[in-house]
């Protein structure tokens, strides 16, 4: 007999989560996720495109407008 709240089944997420992972890495598109590339993300997505850099397009914005200051800082 099991103690009480413990089972040994996963919880449904659980098991659907570890399913869709194990699809997903024997499937043909397992190469198709991408870091993405705005300062300070540590984010992986998928692609549709092969020229998308960045996960959303706010990703997008942040990398632009840092590249932007960077660019046009005074020099020190």
């Amino acid at each position: 007999m099991q103690p009480y709240g413990f089972s040994t089944a996963p919880p449904p997420a659980t098991a659907a989560l570890a399913h869709a992972v194990i699809t997903f890495l024997a499937s043909p598109g397992r190469d198709r996720p991408r870091p993405c590339h705005a300062p300070r993300r540590v984010r992986y997505f998928l692609t549709e495109h092969p020229r998308r850099e960045w996960c959303t397009p706010r990703c997008g914005d942040r990398a632009r407008v840092a590249r932007h200051h960077r660019r046009h800082q005074a020099p020190a």
